[in-house]
């Protein structure tokens, strides 16, 4: 009895030392920490799922309003079809008569018993329904190819509340959650099985101090609380997201909550239910295979879009690409993006980028502001010591083209570089110039190469080719096949499916539906006398500059008739406080209207890279109405001007990309109010001809960059150099003249300041 009582007590006592071992076994902190770690990670978990249940239920609601709101859409447009429109489809009108007689004019209030209609009969009814399928067939075909809700109608107003409903659940588990909560599973299963020998019998029958060296040395405790932190936030955050109440369900907030969050709404349908005019025309295999790409950037104060996304994703895919998505559409944050997902994949980076001297400062912002690369900004003077750096730490290098070709293609040969970007890489057209071959140079030793524009093709499809078939040979050699003079001998069609493996364009009307509206007007003019005798004289003169600065200008002894349409357009955009641009490819001409306007702001070619931004931060800081004079040559390239809300161009453009990039300056994301587009023109002058010759360029332009079918086009408005129009132009206009003037060009002799 006393040996089972002194047995029981030892056993006690045993047990006491175990549970009191254990204990400061358990408080350890490196157990402790991956204790901490493996709860974090368990929470973590069982929150995802039901944020994934969450919002597997949230997109099945979506799709379920998104079908009732196509639904409405197709029976308003059936209800509104006139009883006439079955005369275009084969039905007598006789029989369309009888419905009328009936009281029905529209085909929504047709009955589907077509017999008790007197005068129908078997088979007259049978080729009703046949001419009936074929309008509903048109119809569906005719819904809105844009998932933009109008709000007016109930289905349109649920498709916002459950898209919103959507964007409220499970953006922390989709976008960081996963990859969180897998990254640190595998850590944790790396430091078990690192300290499956540090069981806690090895601590019993240890030294403390070795057992608690040997632990620490096999873990590391900042990580693992690091990582508990990380776990425990994004689990939290879960949590909350899964609280959130759901969208407001009355008129006027759901109008406040869709103006809040219109990019997004859009952004997210548009990815759903849209996602083939996110591809640019790509193959729908191509297509596939990109979007399953992994892509993580680690970008700041942005969000990309959908669109941009696979933009990011179709240069880690391809390697080597060219980038025409139109103006405004961010290709300059893709690039960021692209650049950043390097750095993350490999670790380091180095990236040259080369741009136009005037957008140097802006690319600096914009790296700076949306990623944790840094920019090295190196100029035309002092940049070997600036290059050093940039060699030591590594990140992107921005160039501009002039300095390529003075030294910088040569000091960095030996250097590897992981990615070369050419932005606005129209300028790289010519093969014969300095900046083309050393940037040509450069981008051959890179391993990721792209080049991005939104004006592919200025005025030969040649031009596309050569930028195809510099960022990816094999592509441009399949295009070359097919012909010496590709302009001739493919079609639109042909020529997309040629170069998809390397060229992907976007629409802005196809994936940027929030963009406020843009309003083209025309201002014809005609020109007084003074205006007329100026004219006349530069004809005379054989000048074609001169022609085209005496119809804005006039004598500058009295306004011209442009100048009294600007001012009549700049007193009423005063009146509405609307900021305004007025873009000239002359000079003389900005210098005229700086002197009759009194604005100081103005961008020309005489205007430094630098200094342009701070003109344009000045311009867009400045309350109210203003106006910035812009040459059109140099501040209508890749800067971001969407304070203003109203683009005047002075005179046509030779070149229908010149007048794009323009505009865009303002119409581009950012631009919160309707873009006012006015095109100054002068009857019975220069302006007609070049007005002719710009729209027949824009039309084979659009066919080949974005992938309609080919059509007959003018040679005159495709091969055409401006030189060789000028030479033209001048003699037209001197018959024109002379014949209009019965007693010849003397009988009106010009007077010219």
């Amino acid at each position: 009895m006393i040996a089972l009582l002194a047995l029981g007590v030892v056993a006690l006592v045993v047990v006491a030392l175990l549970v009191r071992a254990r204990s400061r076994f358990r408080r350890l902190p490196a157990y402790a920490s991956l204790r901490q770690l493996q709860e974090a990670l368990t929470q973590l978990r069982a929150t995802g799922q039901r944020a994934e249940g969450e919002s597997s239920r949230r997109e099945q609601a979506l799709d379920r309003a998104y079908s009732s709101m196509q639904a409405a859409d197709h029976r308003a447009r059936w209800n509104a079809l006139p009883i006439d429109e079955l005369t275009s489809k084969g039905i007598g009108k006789g029989t369309v008569q009888i419905f009328k007689d009936s009281g029905i004019h529209w085909i929504g209030a047709i009955p589907g018993h077509y017999f008790e209609f007197p005068g129908i009969g078997e088979h007259r009814a049978m080729l009703i329904e046949q001419r009936l399928d074929y309008l509903r067939r048109c119809v569906n075909d005719e819904l809105r190819t844009e998932p933009k809700p109008k709000l007016e109608a109930k289905e349109d107003r649920e498709v916002v509340c459950a898209t919103v409903d959507l964007l409220m659940s499970c953006r922390t588990w989709t976008s960081d959650g996963q990859s969180l909560a897998a990254q640190a599973s595998d850590l944790l299963s790396a430091l078990h099985a690192r300290t499956k020998h540090l069981s806690f019998w090895r601590y019993l029958w240890s030294a403390s101090e070795k057992y608690e060296a040997a632990l620490a040395e096999a873990t590391d405790t900042v990580a693992l609380d690091n990582d508990y932190l990380e776990a425990k936030i994004m689990g939290d955050m879960l949590a909350a997201e899964l609280q959130q109440q759901r969208c407001p369900t009355d008129l006027s907030a759901i109008r406040s909550t869709y103006q809040e969050r219109k990019a997004e709404i859009l952004d997210l349908l548009m990815a759903r239910y849209q996602r083939k005019k996110l591809f640019g025309g790509l193959a729908e295999s191509i297509a596939r295979r990109i979007e399953a790409t992994g892509f993580r950037p680690q970008l700041k104060n942005v969000r990309l879009r959908t669109y941009q996304e696979f933009g990011g994703k179709f240069m880690v895919c391809q390697k080597r690409v060219l980038l025409g998505d139109e103006m405004g559409l961010g290709k300059t944050l893709q690039a960021i993006a692209f650049a950043s997902h390097l750095k993350q994949s490999k670790g380091k980076l180095r990236g040259v980028i080369v741009v136009p001297a005037s957008l140097t400062e802006n690319w600096r912002r914009e790296v700076m502001r949306f990623s944790h690369l840094r920019p090295h900004v190196l100029r035309s003077s002092g940049w070997r010591a600036l290059l050093r750096r940039f060699i030591a730490e590594g990140d992107l290098v921005i160039v501009t083209y002039e300095t390529t070709w003075r030294g910088f293609s040569e000091a960095v040969q030996s250097i590897h570089l992981d990615l070369f970007v050419a932005d606005e890489a129209h300028y790289l057209k010519n093969p014969e110039a300095k900046r083309t071959q050393a940037s040509m140079d450069i981008m051959n030793r890179a391993e990721h190469r792209l080049l991005m524009t939104g004006t592919p093709i200025e005025n030969r499809l040649e031009e596309m080719v050569r930028l195809v078939e510099a960022v990816n040979v094999e592509v441009g050699q399949a295009v070359r096949a097919r012909g010496a003079d590709v302009d001739e001998q493919i079609t639109a069609s042909e020529f997309t499916e040629l170069v998809s493996p390397a060229y992907l364009r976007r629409k802005t009307i196809d994936v940027l539906r929030e963009l406020p509206e843009r309003i083209e007007v025309e201002e014809w003019v005609e020109l007084n006398g003074v205006d007329l005798q100026a004219y006349i004289a530069a004809v005379q003169a054989r000048s074609y500059p001169g022609m085209r600065r005496a119809v804005t200008l006039g004598n500058e002894r009295a306004p011209s008739a442009k100048l009294q349409r600007l001012d009549e357009l700049l007193v009423e955009y005063k009146d509405a406080g609307r900021k305004v641009i007025v873009f000239s490819f002359f000079i003389n001409v900005l210098e005229a209207l700086q002197r009759r306007l009194r604005t100081q702001h103005w961008i020309s070619g005489k205007v430094a890279g630098p200094a342009r931004q701070q003109v344009i931060d000045a311009f867009s800081a400045e309350p109210g109405h203003g106006v910035l004079l812009a040459q059109i040559t140099s501040a209508g390239v890749g800067l971001n001007i969407q304070a203003a809300s109203v683009v005047i161009l002075m005179e046509p453009q030779f070149k229908p990309s010149v007048e794009a990039q323009a505009i865009a300056r303002s119409h581009r994301m950012g631009q919160t109010e309707v873009v006012m587009v006015h095109r100054l023109l002068a009857a019975d002058t220069v302006d007609v001809r070049l007005w002719e010759i710009l729209h027949a360029k824009k039309e084979k332009i659009e066919k080949f960059a974005d992938e309609s079918r080919l059509k007959a086009v003018s040679p005159e408005a495709t091969k055409l150099e401006e030189s060789e129009f000028a030479k033209i132009v001048i003699e037209e206009e001197y018959q024109r003249l002379k014949s209009q003037f019965k007693d010849g060009l003397a009988a009106v002799q010009p007077v010219i300041a």
